[in-house]
């Protein structure tokens, strides 16, 4: 192991073997457990999942917590629970000091404390380090290497998906947003299934007091979040729905046009806090949906013609806000729009007008008060806005 002294300690749970690991790395001391399951070596290696932890949290917890390692033993995979470094950083909005276990990515470098600025490491070095570390212990497939995480692991698990794709071959995690450093275009891309529930306190904006679950309001409440991933992916606006009484799952699987692109799924969990989904805490099961996801990637096609939001088709309201009466078109082709739909931001519907000549007129005395998702159904789709009365 390049960076310093291996200390090793295993330690047989059951038929399953537990390693707790530590080795020194670009100066500092790092920590992984890695769970080997009791089943035969495939013939290629041992697939493996990296499940990275939340902030101020560590290996230890993330081992007992949300069923991985017994998945892994179940399906015949190795889990890795790896720890990150603790840093100091400013939280805002009251420029609270604080020092936590955080992984190094773009959000980190931004709110590090001047002190630790200048000392942070790459985290994606650290987790490579790992899996040599298994090449040279442990058969893997290398083919077959996938990335989960909470949070603040979430949002690493993210920057692995986008910057370490020579390694890492599919990512599923929850409730981390991801930041525009960490967002990249890439010449290589992953499938990524990112979840995240109604009631996350993390994604909540006021005036709102929960994520929408109603309709497809959610694509407008995450437009600029969802543009940022799509591009990075490679991937049309275009999305099949699986809708059930606890999940809707968003799935993007066009390519822009002359562009190698992979998979994406966004999943709105309803009734979820700030959480990982192990269907213990919620009905989805989020390990077993990420292993079916890593194990069968869905397939993609490629577009015919590239209509993502920086397209002429945008849906534009004025004036807006408005104190009585506004009025909804596009900014080119108006006669494609058909009809727009209203909604609160929780997702209750509230009024559907077609549209007049490719315009629709919209008073405040039909909905009141507010601020409103807007879905315009057009002739080449859905377009997302939100409008507002006072």
């Amino acid at each position: 192991m390049a960076g310093g002294t291996l200390i090793l300690c295993s330690i047989q749970v059951s038929a399953q073997l537990k390693i707790d690991t530590a080795f020194r790395l670009d100066g500092f001391r790092r920590e992984f457990i890695a769970q080997i399951p009791s089943g035969k070596v495939p013939d290629a290696g041992y697939p493996v999942v990296l499940m990275l932890h939340s902030a101020s949290h560590d290996k230890e917890e993330f081992y007992y917590k949300h069923g991985w390692k017994e998945l892994g033993e179940k399906e015949n995979f190795i889990t890795v629970f790896p720890s990150s470094l603790h840093w100091c950083y400013i939280e805002k909005p009251d420029s609270l000091r604080i020092n936590h276990a955080r992984w190094v990515t773009s959000e980190l470098i931004e709110s590090a404390c001047p002190e630790d600025r200048a000392k942070l490491i790459s985290d994606l070095h650290f987790l490579e380090s790992i899996l040599d570390w298994l090449l040279l212990h442990v058969a893997i497939d290398t083919h077959k290497v996938f990335a989960s995480g909470f949070s603040d692991g979430s949002r690493m698990s993210h920057k692995l998906a986008n910057q370490a794709t020579h390694r890492i071959k599919a990512v599923g995690h929850s409730s981390g947003g991801y930041h525009p450093g960490d967002t990249i275009m890439t010449q290589v891309r992953v499938p990524n299934w990112f979840m995240v529930g109604t009631e996350d306190e993390r994604f909540i904006v006021p005036p709102y007091n929960e994520l929408p679950f109603g309709g497809d309001s959610i694509l407008s409440y995450m437009h600029t979040y969802l543009v940022r991933i799509l591009r990075s992916q490679g991937l049309t606006d275009r999305y099949t729905l699986a809708e059930g009484e606890n999940a809707k799952t968003y799935m993007f699987t066009e390519c822009r046009p002359g562009v190698a692109c992979a998979p994406y799924f966004f999943s709105l969990l309803k009734g979820m806090g700030h959480q990982y989904p192990n269907g213990e805490n919620h009905p989805v099961d989020g390990p077993k949906w990420f292993w079916n996801f890593f194990c069968n990637p869905p397939s993609t096609t490629t577009s015919v013609k590239d209509d993502l939001p920086n397209s002429p088709f945008v849906l534009t309201a004025y004036p807006n806000p408005a104190s009585d009466q506004m009025t909804l078109s596009l900014s080119s082709d108006q006669e494609a729009l058909k009809e727009v739909v209203v909604m609160t931001a929780s997702g209750t519907l509230l009024i559907a007008k077609p549209a007049v000549s490719g315009m629709v007129t919209l008073t405040k005395s039909e909905v009141g008060s507010g601020m409103f998702l807007v879905q315009a159904t057009t002739k080449k789709g859905h377009l997302f806005s939100k409008v507002a009365f006072y």
